[in-house]
């Protein structure tokens, strides 16, 4: 729902977005609660940001006490964490979750024979995906694998997904980067392995959404992002690609500019905008939108951009948004 049909909202909830979404009481004790109420609530998911939710009364108590004034505790047990789906009214879903999972999508035409395969997914808003024959049954969105708490929530959805359906992989998928720790997995889970592409992954997942036959020839693809492993060990996030399922074509894509402090860039904006000044707009200090960027301390960093000392190169979308924003 739009923020502005809504002007009595507290400017609280949800800063900076223009958006809010609306839900019905979906549990039990969700509908005791509203029954007492002739008012809405106020929503949030029962986590720290960047950790999975609590899923126990001690737990809750152990991790929320310095952020909640008081609990409504229970006994109904969560067996699964699951977070809330989150879809347009339009229909279009933006986040696939409690509700819908783990309820099997089928895949267009030319997948029946395909094996059972296992995709790892991304580090980054993970979710997994078992593939067999003209079915796909993708995980809930489980987060930034780098956490040890995420990392244990994957394992264990990934455990119940496969014991619902049966499922044993007779081969693994993973994102081409060799750091991430969803590719460390692939290579301890002793079963043949193939690597792809981040932004083909992209690509693929869109004609799947779209119905794009297996054997339906190539198409041309624009993917953006934020970063993601490409050819040769290059960073990509904004590239043009002819694509089918099985191989993918670089045509081009957004100049390479540098990011100054590797993943820093993606936190500290003003970096970005840096970089893309410094590679496009050699006066750029004349500019009056640029004081704020000359309040930083952009001198280090511009030196570490000319001498390619931790600032990788990069055409990313994302990146190229926080330059504009900043």
């Amino acid at each position: 729902v739009d923020k502005q049909y809504i002007p009595s909202l507290s400017e609280g909830i949800a800063p900076g977005l223009t958006e809010v979404g609306v839900m019905l009481p979906a549990n039990p004790l969700q509908h005791l609660l509203l029954q007492e109420l002739n008012y809405p609530l106020v929503m949030t998911s029962g986590n720290l940001s960047g950790r999975p939710p609590a899923i126990t009364n001690e737990q809750a108590l152990d991790d929320l006490h310095d952020i909640a004034d008081g609990f409504l505790l229970h006994n109904r047990d969560i067996v699964q964490r699951m977070d809330d789906s989150v879809v347009r009214d339009s229909g279009e879903m933006l986040r696939r979750s409690r509700g819908y999972v783990p309820d099997a999508i089928a895949l267009p035409p030319g997948f029946r024979d395909v094996p059972p395969i296992l995709c790892l997914g991304a580090d980054l808003k993970n979710t997994f995906c078992l593939v067999r024959g003209e079915q796909a049954v993708v995980s809930q969105h489980l987060g930034d694998l780098s956490d040890d708490g995420i990392q244990a929530q994957w394992r264990e959805a990934l455990r119940l997904i496969q014991s619902i359906y049966d499922f044993t992989p007779e081969r693994i998928v993973c994102d081409a980067h060799p750091g991430y720790v969803s590719s460390q997995w692939a290579s301890e889970m002793r079963l043949p392995t193939e690597t792809v592409l981040h932004h083909h992954a992209h690509a693929a997942a869109c004609l799947a959404e779209h119905g794009w036959p297996l054997d339906g020839g190539e198409v041309i693809a624009l993917t953006v992002d934020g970063i993601g492993m490409g050819e040769n060990g290059a960073l990509w996030g904004g590239e043009c690609l002819r694509v089918n399922y099985r191989e993918c074509e670089h045509l081009g894509g957004l100049p390479a500019v540098a990011l100054p402090g590797g993943d820093l860039a993606a936190k500290h904006p003003w970096r970005n905008l840096l970089a893309q000044c410094l590679r496009f707009v050699p006066d750029w200090q004349d500019y009056p939108e640029t004081a704020g960027l000359q309040q930083q301390n952009w001198n280090v960093l511009a030196r570490a951009i000319e001498r390619g000392v931790n600032a990788p190169l990069a055409s990313s979308c994302g990146r190229l948004f926080d330059a504009v924003a900043a």
